[in-house]
């Protein structure tokens, strides 16, 4: 199942604060294009499950160095319609993720391994006791590896098929010409869904019963409305590094008071 959760991921799931980063250096500076494209606008429509539907208009610029999701999740729950609306953005500075309902967000610096190295640095010089500086640090690990699955779509998406052989090819939009990759089960060998991509950009992902459950309906390459890329003046941005560091600080006063208690 980890192979077709991490697809979800990309396609279709608005990144949380616990993965709102990236790797090491910009992907423009390590990874050169993403996309064939220099501008584009996106718009890709998903059915997570019955009841719950996912529509993103994806903007890129520079081939990709930028990449801002705005995401709108409509459910039914207990007989109510309810829609969400969030943003998640990629700049050669920053990680961005916002929630328009709360007005609320957080940024990270887009270099995992000086934000992992950060992180390593509050708990050590924290007054934190040893076994718990010893669980936070052991966590690290876990913390970068979720930070690829936070990358702009076609670098998530180019890391995830470089091992995997096309098993055949589809037009899409009359002139897109996918590979399509099999997805199975790790430990079975089960055929879990098919993933469409051209150039990193993944096209369509249907399930083993042929069902879609993800398909881009729209490409505009002639330019790009670079407005998507500002974060509205409305929302509150935090820095979760900070945050982070006031985490740490607040744990550091629960510990104290237990021994306070003793």
């Amino acid at each position: 199942m980890k192979k077709l959760s991490i697809i979800l991921l990309a396609l279709t799931v608005t990144m949380g604060v616990s993965c709102q980063k990236k790797k090491a250096e910009t992907t423009s500076a390590k990874e050169g294009k993403i996309y064939p494209f220099k501008q584009a606008t996106i718009v890709s429509k998903s059915e997570v499950h019955p009841g719950m539907s996912v529509e993103q208009d994806i903007y890129i610029d520079k081939y990709g160095e930028k990449e801002a999701r705005y995401t709108v999740t409509r459910m039914v729950y207990n007989g109510q319609n309810i829609e969400t609306r969030s943003l998640s953005m990629v700049t050669p500075e920053y990680i961005y993720s916002i929630d328009f309902q709360s007005r609320k967000g957080t940024k990270i610096p887009n270099n995992p391994d000086k934000v992992i190295e950060q992180m390593r640095k509050i708990i050590v010089s924290s007054k934190l006791d040893k076994n718990t500086k010893d669980n936070l640090i052991a966590r690290l690990p876990q913390e970068k590896e979720a930070l690829k699955n936070s990358e702009a779509t076609g670098v998530v998406i180019r890391d995830f098929i470089k091992d995997l052989k096309p098993a055949g090819k589809e037009k899409m939009l009359g002139k897109y010409v996918c590979d399509i990759y099999e997805i199975k089960d790790d430990s079975t060998g089960e055929l879990q869904a098919k993933l469409y991509v051209w150039n990193n950009l993944p096209f369509k992902l249907v399930d083993a019963r042929g069902k879609v459950i993800q398909e881009v309906v729209s490409i505009d390459t002639t330019s790009v409305d670079t407005t998507k890329f500002e974060i509205p003046d409305s929302v509150q941005v935090e820095d979760w590094l900070v945050s982070f560091e006031q985490s740490i600080k607040q744990f550091e006063k629960q510990g104290a008071t237990k021994g306070n208690k003793k």
